[in-house]
């Protein structure tokens, strides 16, 4: 909403009759209706339609960067990201300069910064549509055979394990994207 259109929200969506609930989700830089419910519903049946948008892919939520992280490759000792890929999936180019990765709790989604991170360092900057890997350090190759576009820092402080979630967040900390290992 712009400016001054507070509280007009029903009627931009044409309410016919209240209670009414809206379920919106982010995509992209823009939100989408997922569920719409007039009149009175069952507490079961919002509960269920809260628990399937919590779990359905938002395509990042929050930030207006559109990059994907595709895949992040462990360090064959001691739990360390060796390397994660990215691609951007949007209309402009992107600099992925300060974000970070981090993990996130797969039921709240609350991102957990305490365990550490590790933060994008180099400037690495993506046209639309291409895809490229960071690393740990310079000389890291991709499961394609590509050198990393770039490196990140602090990657010995960010120990994962399989079934772990990742949020990658951009240098505003919005997450972008999420994957599980």
């Amino acid at each position: 909403m712009d400016r001054g259109e507070y509280g007009t929200l029903a009627a931009q969506l044409e309410v016919g009759y209240t209670p009414f609930v809206a379920m919106l989700a982010p995509r992209g830089d823009r939100y989408v209706i997922e569920n719409l419910f007039q009149g009175y519903v069952e507490r079961g049946v919002l509960n269920q339609a809260l628990f399937d948008l919590t779990r359905n892919d938002t395509g990042g939520n929050s930030s207006d960067v559109d990059v994907g992280l595709d895949r992040v490759e462990l360090a064959e000792s001691g739990g360390g990201i060796e390397y994660f890929t990215v691609t951007n999936q949007g209309d402009e180019e992107a600099d992925l300069s300060g974000f970070t990765m981090q993990v996130q709790d797969p039921d709240t989604g609350e991102v957990d910064d305490s365990g550490g991170g590790v933060q994008i360092s180099d400037a690495v900057r993506l046209a639309p549509g291409e895809q490229a890997s960071i690393g740990s350090d310079a000389d890291v190759v991709d499961a394609d055979g590509r050198e990393v576009a770039g490196v990140f820092s602090d990657g010995d402080s960010l120990t994962l394990r399989a079934g772990d979630q990742v949020a990658l967040l951009d240098n505003g900390g919005a997450v972008v994207d999420t994957i599980s290992i």
